[in-house]
């Protein structure tokens, strides 16, 4: 279960909450306060946006494409992830 900070760790693995901005201009990732916003220029359908989240994270975070799961919220705009063994992690999360 993701923390009210944002995230928490399942043992190896890290369990974030995205907000995806899907058939954006530009791609771009930042945190906010809870949760990490992606924008994302794949739109909404057929799983592209899903798709595109799961690499852009995987590159984010140091891991294969196959490391990123959509564990809540697959056709929402908020959603869980599960990154598997994060090869590196970003200045927001401590420790």
């Amino acid at each position: 279960m993701v923390s009210d900070r944002g995230f928490s760790f399942d043992g190896e693995d890290l369990l974030i909450s995205v907000r995806a901005v899907p058939g954006a201009s530009n791609e771009d990732i930042a945190w906010e306060e809870d949760h990490l916003k992606v924008r994302l220029t794949a739109q909404a359908q057929d799983g592209k946006a899903n798709k595109r989240l799961a690499k852009l994270l995987g590159k984010y975070f140091g891991v294969p494409q196959s490391a990123v799961t959509i564990v809540k919220g697959l056709t929402s705009r908020t959603k869980s992830v599960r990154i598997h063994t994060p090869g590196r992690l970003p200045d927001f999360i401590e420790g």
